[in-house]
């Protein structure tokens, strides 16, 4: 997903600069870093591509707020169906990982328990 700046939609924000003589390399740089269209999505991509920032924000968190500015047609229009899908499979992916992180099986006898302790309180009160 790094070369997301490649991808047909998004490529009017970015610019190759010229490869320097004798290397294969190649740099490209945002056109304008001023945009805020250039901006929503990218500080994302940007928290998505280094883990300490993703470990920070939260992968939930960035998927979510990624997920929100997504329902903006302009921002839409600047991710390829490709990269969409991409983006969907990380989403499901994340948030069954979610679940499984917030899931506690001995959470589910709480209420069980509560339970008997109300019969067994009621049957000694009587």
């Amino acid at each position: 997903m790094k070369n997301i700046q490649s991808s047909p939609p998004p490529r009017h924000y970015f610019t190759r600069e010229p490869q320097q003589p004798g290397t294969v390399n190649m740099h490209i740089r945002p056109i304008n870093e001023l945009d805020p269209h250039f901006h929503m999505p990218w500080g994302l991509f940007l928290i998505l591509w280094d883990k300490k920032q993703r470990d920070l924000f939260g992968l939930t968190d960035v998927i979510d707020a990624f997920e929100q500015i997504m329902q903006d047609p302009t921002e839409k229009r600047n991710l390829s169906p490709y990269m969409a899908d991409m983006f969907g499979d990380l989403a499901i992916l994340t948030k069954a990982s979610h679940e499984i992180e917030i899931y506690h099986p001995w959470a589910a006898t709480f209420e069980d328990e509560n339970r008997v302790s109300i019969l067994l309180m009621t049957n000694l009160l009587q």
